[in-house]
């Protein structure tokens, strides 16, 4: 097989070399270089037309808007010839740096576009050009920061290789985004390095916010109120938020410029859905509902500081305006509330007040115990009734023809001595008393107590009679409670009827008695005491008995009572009742206004849990 290829290969060489006429056949001619068609014939539409507008410009010596105009021909067509235009553009311009990069530029990309002759002129103004232009070294002190050069930018640092300057003296900026901008001026041809050193731009804040507030700065704590200072901020905007316990945050922008120190004053506005409101209805020793100009303080769980009211709620009862309670503002939550009033011993409750639904504290304060205030003595009810034992003693003077059997020719005394039992009933107040005295007293004369005169001896003469009271009187005067005792002084009169029974005949007198009185009781048993009134007057009696027809003689008349007595007081009632404590109910809606009960009872809501009440301290 390899033979039969051999022997073919050989024959066709042989019938190639026999042909003189095939052998010495001309060579087809070689095809002349394709010229690219000029860069005017090669563009169309809107490039071609700005590139013949770019030329007229040229030509007319306007080669910054020349410039321009090639500058957007390039960038719709992308034709690397036009670099040649820019350049020349930039030469004329004096921007001989800027050339040099674009004719480097133009023949690296130009290729087959370009011809051995526009490379050759393009590498003879180069060296012409690059006689003009220096290869600077530029170091900048921050990374990412931006560098112009006669207001051109020319790059970012760091720059890994020489940049390609003008002779002569240059303007340099550089900027960075939180650093000062320099601007500064070079001579370039002795200097070769051009180094750049950037700092910071910062600025000042000042910040006057409540106490209890914290800032932040970009999510940078700056600190707690109230005031806030710090030179150590970057230039530019900034996202500031305030926070403060029950406060709504504030969160806004805050522009601070290079060197400035910005002052700002924020308050901070309640978070209305973080308070509740407790009120309080609470009376002293009585369900009379106090205000803090009674006296009324409030203290909030542990605090030392009393709590700040939000004024007095009133009602209409009975026609006119009174305290319906006492409000207060605190956080949403549980709280131990602690009520104080003068005069009364403090208790405290806990409430759960929420912003949607107030808590009601009503009840009344157990009252302390002060000499003159709000003792079983010094909180009467009004009413009081006392039975026990009077004795009285009436001494008579110049009492003519009292007894048949005494001369009417002398004069005569006789001194009485009687007891029986007695009443009282009326009214008292802390400081007054009002009341009325039944008596009925009885005594007897046997063993004698008349004395006749006889000249100017007394003599003595045996009296046989009985003698009986019965009188009315009513008595008023001052009151002073002290503690469990009281101490009474005042005046009075009474009138009654003063019968004598003697062996010979039996009379009947009526008289009056004005009198002055003292008192001193006692109540160790709260509604029951017992008590001592002692009471001096005159009495003058009136008698026509037919032809013994006689006046008697003033005659000084003493009584003193040993009563037990019962008297109602406010303090015993309410301390029997329960009612010394606090209850806490919630409000129906955040408008309703405290519940309402007659007077002489507790003010409460709806009952209350075994937790929801106050025992005293």
């Amino acid at each position: 097989m390899h033979r039969l290829v051999r022997v073919l290969f050989l024959c066709t060489l042989a019938l190639v070399t026999a042909d003189p006429a095939l052998a010495q056949r001309p060579k087809a001619p070689v095809a002349a270089p394709i010229r690219p068609k000029p860069l005017a014939e090669s563009l169309e539409g809107q490039a071609r037309s700005e590139y013949l507008a770019a030329r007229v410009l040229f030509d007319d010596g306007d080669f910054a808007t020349a410039l321009e105009k090639y500058k957007s021909v390039y960038g719709k067509a992308s034709d690397p010839r036009l670099l040649w235009n820019l350049a020349a553009c930039h030469k004329n311009l004096r921007r001989y740096a800027r050339a040099s990069v674009l004719l480097r530029q133009y023949v690296k990309e130009g290729g087959a576009l370009l011809t051995s002759e526009d490379i050759k002129e393009a590498e003879e103004l180069l060296k012409v050009i690059d006689e003009l232009t220096v290869p600077v070294t530029i170091t900048v002190s921050e990374p990412d920061a931006e560098v112009f050069l006669e207001d051109e930018a020319i790059g970012r640092s760091p720059f890994k290789a020489t940049v390609l300057v003008d002779l002569g003296q240059r303007r340099f900026r550089v900027q960075k985004a939180g650093f000062r901008p320099i601007v500064s001026t070079h001579q370039i041809g002795p200097i070769k390095e051009v180094t750049f050193k950037l700092e910071p731009q910062r600025a000042g804040l000042e910040l006057t916010i409540p106490p209890t507030a914290r800032a932040t700065l970009d999510g940078q704590p700056l600190g707690q109120g109230p005031r806030i200072v710090t030179g150590e901020v970057p230039v530019g905007p900034h996202t500031l938020r305030i926070e403060a316990p029950q406060m709504r945050p504030y969160q806004g922008e805050v522009v601070l410029e290079d060197g400035k120190t910005r002052t700002l004053a924020i308050d901070l506005e309640r978070d209305l859905t973080q308070f509740g409101e407790v009120r309080v209805a609470v009376g002293c020793a009585d369900p009379r509902i106090r205000t803090p100009d009674d006296g009324l303080v409030v203290f909030i769980d542990d605090s030392t500081d009393s709590a700040s009211p939000l004024g007095v709620r009133m009602r209409i009862e009975g026609g006119r305006e009174v305290p319906a309670y006492v409000p207060f503002t605190v956080t949403s939550g549980a709280h131990r509330v602690r009520v104080r009033l003068t005069g009364c011993e403090e208790l405290s409750i806990a409430v759960t007040p929420t912003a949607a639904q107030p808590s009601v504290v009503t009840g009344m304060l157990p009252p302390t115990n002060p000499w003159f205030n709000a003792t079983p003595a010094g909180t009467p009810d009004g009413l009081r009734v006392s039975a026990g034992l009077s004795t009285g003693t009436i001494e008579f003077a110049k009492f003519d023809q009292l007894f048949s059997a005494l001369s009417t020719a002398e004069r005569t005394s006789a001194g009485l001595a009687l007891a029986g039992p007695s009443v009282s009933g009326g009214f008292v107040w802390r400081w007054f008393t009002a009341l009325l005295d039944l008596r009925y007293l009885v005594g007897s004369s046997a063993g004698g107590v008349g004395v006749a005169y006889d000249g100017a001896a007394p003599v003595a003469r045996p009296l046989e009679a009985s003698f009986s009271t019965a009188d009315l009187g009513l008595r008023g005067g001052l009151r002073v409670p002290i503690h469990s005792a009281t101490f009474g002084l005042g005046v009075g009169a009474s009138t009654g009827l003063f019968t004598i029974d003697a062996a010979t005949e039996k009379t009947t007198h009526s008289y009056t008695r004005p009198f002055g009185w003292a008192s001193l009781e006692a109540k160790p048993l709260c509604d029951f005491g017992v008590g001592v009134a002692f009471s001096g007057g005159a009495a003058v009696m009136d008698f026509d008995e037919g032809s013994r027809a006689a006046r008697a003689a003033p005659g000084l008349d003493t009584s003193t009572l040993f009563h037990v007595t019962y008297e109602p007081n406010v303090l015993c009632r309410n301390t029997r009742a329960g009612r010394y404590r606090l209850e806490a109910a919630a409000a129906a809606s955040p408008a309703a206004a405290a519940p309402t009960s007659p007077p002489g009872t507790n003010l409460t809501a709806s009952p209350p849990t075994p937790a929801q009440t106050g025992e005293a301290r």
